[in-house]
């Protein structure tokens, strides 16, 4: 046995996972271990007395210390100080619930790891190497792993992905499909699915309030051809999935017409007298009233 002794072990480990650390194994001999620490380390004691498991809590440096004694000879030592630096694991940076489509998940900036993607089954889908991986996900639960060397390996991120609502039925909305230019218009949706919202776009036009809700009212613009309202339902919070977009189009009337006196034809009105007029479909005695 000898006076001092160097403590074995890793001087560069991650936060929130165990590591061993060992001295000599000497016979009949007892050993004191301590650490000086700001990251909330615990100290586990093994079977083996010559050897202790260490769980940092957080990013920091660890002094680690041991005495020994050997109880048969009635003589021991004590181990140099041992630094360990203690990192962080890295984060995947991404959203852990998402819309139907491509996404993308990576590493901070500088590294690279190998990434694993498995179903909920635990399939296996998809493995590549390098700073992010990209996927088309359908509806359902995944789960995204990756690994390094040059790095603390974060916990696996658990994926949810999920189905977009369904599209808003454009025979429903209340309101004109032949319209006036330059007259404001409103337009109602009843949206009876929970945790949803009805968002609106114009063409050749522009909103006079809001675009999202059950009712918007809307002013196209003269001359803008072609007209037309769109609406879709989307989730109300994150991830804010859309449906399809559903398209109302709108279109100005295609009109000849005529205004049409009581008078005989050739008569001229006398003043401060009252006659009637109206406004016919030209050459025809039909009234035109799908106006204001």
């Amino acid at each position: 046995i000898t006076s001092t002794a160097t403590i074995q072990g890793d001087v560069t480990i991650c936060s929130k996972k165990q590591f061993r650390y060992t001295l000599p194994a000497w016979p009949t001999t007892d050993f004191v271990w301590s650490i000086e620490t700001s990251t909330n380390a615990i100290l586990i004691n093994t079977d083996q007395r010559n050897e202790v498991i260490i769980v940092p809590d957080g990013a920091g440096q660890i002094i680690l210390r041991a005495t020994y004694l050997n109880t048969l000879l009635n003589c021991g030592g004590v181990a140099k100080d041992f630094e360990i630096n203690v990192t962080d694991p890295v984060q995947i940076i991404g959203p852990p619930q998402i819309c139907i489509g491509s996404q993308t998940y990576s590493l901070p900036t500088g590294f690279v790891g190998t990434w694993r993607i498995h179903s909920q089954s635990g399939s296996l889908l998809q493995t590549t190497t390098g700073n992010s991986v990209s996927r088309p996900f359908t509806v359902g639960n995944f789960t995204i792993s990756v690994s390094g060397n040059a790095f603390c390996t974060p916990e696996p991120l658990k994926i949810k992905v999920l189905a977009n609502p369904t599209i808003p039925n454009a025979l429903q909305v209340l309101g004109r499909r032949i319209i006036c230019p330059g007259t404001p218009y409103t337009y109602k949706f009843n949206n009876t699915v929970p945790g949803t919202v009805i968002g609106w776009d114009i063409v050749g036009g522009t909103f006079l309030g809001a675009k999202y809700g059950n009712e918007v009212t809307v002013f196209f613009t003269p001359g803008a051809l072609p007209y037309s309202l769109k609406l879709w339902r989307e989730y109300s919070s994150d991830p804010h999935c859309r449906s399809s977009i559903a398209t109302i189009p709108i279109n100005i009337p295609n009109l000849n017409l005529e205004i049409k006196e009581e008078l005989p034809e050739g008569l001229t009105p006398c003043p401060s007298s009252t006659h009637n007029y109206s406004l016919n479909m030209f050459g025809t005695s039909t009234l035109y009233d799908d106006a204001e």
